[in-house]
């Protein structure tokens, strides 16, 4: 199942700047998760910390309101920033998420913030044994899917920034 959301999210973009440390990388993430492993967790101010866990219940919402079954206590968070200059391009392979960087069944949401328009591809396309579907990542976009779909960014070229905030709930049902 895929669900693909518009809203107002602007607000993230901003919690997007609090939390993320400029670095002249292709892809820097930052994560946050409930897990007491240090390595996940990055130190935020107590307001970001706030706007993270608001954030976290606001996604709840909208996986109840569409359908998807979750254990809301455990959770990924990623912050992602993507520098396209049209010498690195940034590539995934399709993968699956479940037990990717997490240890247990997924329902992946992605918040797409930004994608300039001066980026050639950055999309997200999934794949199963018959059919390949593109969906073109637009800003204030929120895509929500069963981790265990494959999927990827398609190939992008050009030049500027792809910003996203990827979180990952464990799955309950299929």
């Amino acid at each position: 199942m895929i669900s693909v959301l518009y809203d107002d999210y602007s607000n993230l973009e901003q919690l997007f700047d609090e939390i993320y440390t400029e670095k002249k990388s292709k892809c820097i993430y930052v994560s946050r998760s409930n897990s007491n492993k240090q390595k996940y967790n990055k130190i935020v101010s107590t307001q970001s910390y706030q706007n993270i866990q608001q954030l976290i219940i606001n996604t709840q919402q909208i996986l109840s309101d569409t359908h998807f079954t979750i254990n809301p206590s455990r959770y990924y968070l990623e912050f992602q920033k993507y520098f396209v200059n049209g010498k690195t391009k940034p590539f995934f392979d399709f993968h699956q998420d479940d037990h990717g960087i997490v240890s247990y069944n997924t329902v992946t949401c992605i918040y797409y913030l930004t994608k300039d328009n001066t980026i050639e591809g950055g999309d997200l396309e999934f794949k199963d044994k018959i059919v390949e579907k593109v969906i073109e990542v637009k800003q204030n976009m929120l895509v929500i899917f069963n981790g265990n779909l494959q999927h990827r960014a398609t190939p992008m070229d050009g030049t500027g920034v792809r910003k996203s905030i990827v979180i990952q709930f464990q799955r309950l049902k299929q």
